[in-house]
């Protein structure tokens, strides 16, 4: 794709360990990783880290989906 600035990004997907695959995009011609974080990007130097960062992000959300699923059955 191509942002508002004009600079090209790409998105893949990341594969955490036991849940659903995670985006990840590109910036920079591979330079920055970066993951949406509540409407804002936040940015890596690594695929590697910006991979294990959306994954935890994931888990949170999903737990935190699970909470507000057992507290509506109570």
């Amino acid at each position: 794709g191509i942002l508002p600035s004009g600079d090209f990004y790409r998105i893949y997907q990341a594969q955490c360990s036991g849940q659903p695959a995670v985006d990840v995009a590109s910036l920079d011609g591979g330079q920055r990783w970066c993951i949406g974080d509540d409407g804002a990007l936040t940015c890596f130097r690594r695929a590697r880290e910006a991979s294990s960062a959306a994954c935890a992000a994931e888990r949170v959300a999903a737990s935190d989906d699970d909470l507000d699923r057992v507290n509506a059955y109570q």
